[in-house]
Formats: structure tokens, C-alpha cells, sequence
């Protein structure tokens, strides 16, 4: 029941601890991500060179399944204001999923059918048709629906375009190739490569 995959849990838990670091900007963010991300690699790898997956049997699987239980309510609450197009107010858990709730009216049902809707898909299909990966199918069904009809609900916002630079001497994150091309930097360091590559 050891979650070390990149699942939600991962990224709630990944983002209290970079939180707790107060980050000033998101370069500074996605540079902790990453060396949080490396420093539990070399944990784990250390770990099993170490034969240290005993200490598992040390976790009752009851606190493992509350962990996972609670992680997958902060989730779930966490996503309701997207799904019915509501503001959520800042907070604990209960706070926010009460400023969900409380507003009802002024949710985009829109919105909130196609997020039933997928999810009703997702569980029809891991229950009655396995073979068929259920979670992209529901993004791709809504993608269509949504591509076909525009309707009125807030969709994701717009991605960058462009390879993001990692590391360098400036140690910029997230600029793309127009940046780049303006700033006039070298091919290698469009990538992330030591310019002797």
C-alpha cells in the first residue's frame, strides 16, 4: 500500500513540504519540486541497497489506508470548485469544501455534468471494460464534447509553448523558445545540456 509512484498523494504531500519552504516565485517552486523529487529517489535507492523494506511491516496498514483516505478527500475536495466552476474560498479542507456547498447556486452545471459524467465513464469502464484505459478515455470523450459544442465552462488555462530551460549559469526554469531566441542563447542550453555536448 506504499504509495512512491506519481500519484496525488505524492504531489499533496510534495507540495506541503515546498510550501513549509516559503518560495518567493515559481522557478523557486519548481526548482525545490525537483530537488525533493531527487532527494526521495536517493532515499529509496539507498534504502533498498540497504535492504531497509522491513521497516514497512512497521506501518499498520490501517494508518496507511487513513493516509491514503484522507489523502484522496483533500483531492477530491480540492478539485470540487473546478469541476462546478465555484471560487473556493482559502483553508482547511472543511472550509473549502462548505464554500463549495454553500454556493450551489452559483455553480456552472455545465461544468459540473461533464465532471459527473466522466467520472460516471471512469468507473463503468474499470468495472465492465478493463482493457479500455478508462481515464483517458474520459479526457478524451469530454475533449471531444467540449471541441464540438464550446460550451460556456472555464477550461485549462494555456500551456506555454516550447522546451523550458533547465539549469545554466542564470539557473532560469520555464522560459520558451521566443524567450530564448530574443536572449539569443546557445542550442545546448535550449535543453538543459553542458555546452561541451
Amino acid at each position: 500500500m506504499l504509495v512512491f509512484a506519481a500519484a496525488g498523494s505524492v504531489a499533496a504531500v510534495s507540495a506541503g513540504v515546498i510550501t513549509g519552504m516559503h518560495p518567493h516565485n515559481q522557478s523557486i517552486t519548481v526548482t525545490l519540486a525537483a530537488a525533493l523529487a531527487l532527494a526521495t529517489g536517493v532515499v529509496f535507492l539507498v534504502g533498498g541497497l540497504v535492504k531497509l523494506g522491513w521497516i514497512v511491516n512497521f506501518m499498520p496498514k490501517a494508518v496507511m489506508a487513513g493516509f491514503i483516505m484522507g489523502m484522496a478527500i483533500q483531492i477530491i475536495v480540492g478539485q470540487l470548485g473546478h469541476v462546478t466552476g465555484v471560487q473556493e474560498t482559502s483553508g482547511d479542507t472543511f472550509q473549502k469544501l462548505w464554500s463549495v456547498l454553500s454556493h450551489v447556486s452559483s455553480w456552472n452545471w455545465t461544468s459540473t455534468v461533464v465532471g459527473l459524467l466522466a467520472i460516471a465513464l471512469i468507473f463503468t469502464l474499470q468495472r465492465y471494460l478493463r482493457a479500455v484505459p478508462a481515464a483517458l478515455t474520459a479526457v478524451v470523450a469530454a475533449s471531444v464534447y467540449v471541441a464540438v459544442t464550446n460550451p460556456d465552462i472555464e477550461l485549462v488555462k494555456r500551456i506555454p509553448d516550447g522546451p523550458a530551460i533547465i539549469g545554466g549559469a542564470d539557473r532560469t526554469i520555464g522560459v520558451d523558445v521566443g524567450d530564448a531566441a530574443a536572449r539569443r542563447l546557445p542550442p545546448h542550453r535550449l535543453v538543459g545540456l553542458p555546452p561541451w555536448t
